[in-house]
């Protein structure tokens, strides 16, 4: 239903004193930023610029 809309997938982790936690989710966009999204052309499909 929303595969086409969360075409990435991003693994992310917190690593405190006596703690660990990770994720994995479904995303949007990558955790490069937006000049990378613009620079590959990514950045299109999800903003209006």
């Amino acid at each position: 239903m929303f595969s086409h809309k969360l075409d990435h997938f991003v693994q992310w982790k917190m690593m405190g004193a006596g703690d660990y936690v990770m994720g994995l989710e479904p995303a949007n966009a990558t955790i490069d930023g937006i000049a990378d999204a613009i620079e590959n052309g990514s950045a299109v499909r999800h903003l209006k610029i």
